[in-house]
Parts: structure tokens; sequence; C-alpha cells
């Protein structure tokens, strides 16, 4: 029987900082990844900057707290080893994100969250509305890997793998993939996307590879949330609460 200190050990030392292997591709794993940017995350009601209380509270309000805190729980999981844990929070910290900022513009009823068929999927539709169409294809990937792990999809699953093995090979080397590169199942990455070949989904017991997963998913949520709640956004952000809260003295 594995006892607490030897199994927190076991996934520590394959963290990035521990160890780091070389790819097929000349890429070391596990990838060093950046903290989370996130320096403001603006309230639902901006004049709350101010006056310190809501006009009108709702639930829906406390999205903003989770958002920081799975964008750090991710990190924190990533640089333990435990990258199923931090794909899962850096997902998780996507679909509250878009979800919040469709809520926090109104750009959609608060009702939506008590409607089932209110998915990830239905968020990214969306994201036209936030100005973050850039970001689509790397959304739709993560949509397809979440539905593919969390219902346990094979095909979906295959699908989402083929994918970020290729944007990651991409991202990496600046270049069109060449006709043979190591692939997330060993094979060519090539050659999976154009014969539909599928890789073996044993590769999810692999933590070494999941890290991939884990990097890939972390990298989207931390380039969304920079874009939305970083640095040069703050300033902005206080003064939609000045503004905010000189309007309600006005009107009273």
């Amino acid at each position: 029987m594995v006892n607490k200190k030897d199994l927190l050990r076991f996934y520590k030392r394959q963290s990035p900082d521990y160890s780091q292997t070389e790819d097929d591709d000349g890429t070391f794993y596990p990838k060093k990844i950046p903290i989370p940017a996130i320096v403001y995350v603006p309230p639902a009601e901006p004049h709350i900057l101010i006056t310190d209380w809501y006009d009108n509270p709702q639930d829906w309000y406390h999205i903003s707290e989770l958002i920081e805190e799975f964008a750090d729980q991710s990190f924190v999981s990533y640089y333990n080893g435990l990258y199923f844990a931090s794909y899962t929070l850096s997902t998780s910290c996507l679909e509250l994100t878009l979800k919040y900022e469709l809520l926090r513009n109104k750009i959609i009823e608060s009702s939506k969250l008590e409607e089932s068929n209110f998915t990830f999927f239905k968020a990214i539709e969306q994201i036209d509305k936030l100005s973050l169409s850039e970001y689509k294809p790397r959304l739709d990937i993560t949509h397809t890997l979440r539905n593919g792990m969390f219902h346990y999809n094979p095909k979906k699953l295959r699908d989402a793998l083929i994918l970020i093995g290729r944007e990651q090979y991409q991202s990496d080397n600046g270049m069109e993939i060449p006709s043979i590169i190591g692939s997330i199942n060993g094979g060519p990455i090539k050659e999976s996307l154009e014969s539909n070949f599928l890789p073996d989904l044993s590769y999810l017991l692999d933590n070494e590879e999941w890290s991939k997963i884990a990097f890939f998913t972390y990298s989207l949520m931390y380039d969304i949330t920079q874009q939305l709640y970083g640095e040069k956004n703050k300033i902005k952000y206080v003064k939609e609460g000045l503004d905010d809260y000189d309007r309600k003295k006005i009107t009273k």
C-alpha cells in the first residue's frame, strides 16, 4: 500500500521543476507555464468598487471569485505534477469565464444558468460578442476534449488529441506539420490527420503525455483571462466603477 508521502512525492517529481524529457519534435516536456496574469476581475455591478455593496446581489456574482481560484489551482496542480487536475480546473475556468462575461455584459439573462442546454459549447458560440473570436479554434478543441473525456466519447477524444498535437507542434515550430513527426500516439500526426488514423487512447494513462493536454488548456485559459482581466484593462474597469458610482449618485 502506497503511503501519502510517497504518493505526493511521486507526482511532484513529474513536475517541470524536477524533470523534463525531449519529445520527438525536439520540444521538452513538461513545459513551464506562467503564473495566472489575472489582475482584476470586474464585479457584476461596477460601483461595488466604491460602495462596497450590491444593489441586487445574485448567486452568479460569485463566479468572479471562482475564476481566480480555479486559475490559481490549475497552476499549482500543474507544478505538482497533477496534470489531469490542472486540465480539469483550467477547462472549468474557461467555461466560467465565458459565462461570467456573457452575464456581466448583459448578453444573456441569468436564468440561462438554470437551463441544462446552456453548455460550454453554447457559451463558445457567442464569443464573437465578447471580442474573443480569435480563440474559437482552440476553444472548440477544448470543448471536444472535455466532451470526449468527461463523457468518455472515444471518437471525440481521439479527434481532440490529434488537434492538440498539431496545435502544439505549430506553436513550437512556427511552421506547418512535416511529413513525419512524432505524435501523441507515437505515429506521424500528418498521417493521422489525412487518413483519419485514430491514436491509441492508452495515451491518457501516461502522466507525462497528460502534461501536454494540461499545457494546452492552461495556455488558453491564461491567454483569455489575461486579455480580459490583465493589467491593461485594470484602469478601464476602475473607471467603469467610478462612472457607475457617479451615475448612482445622480439618480438618487
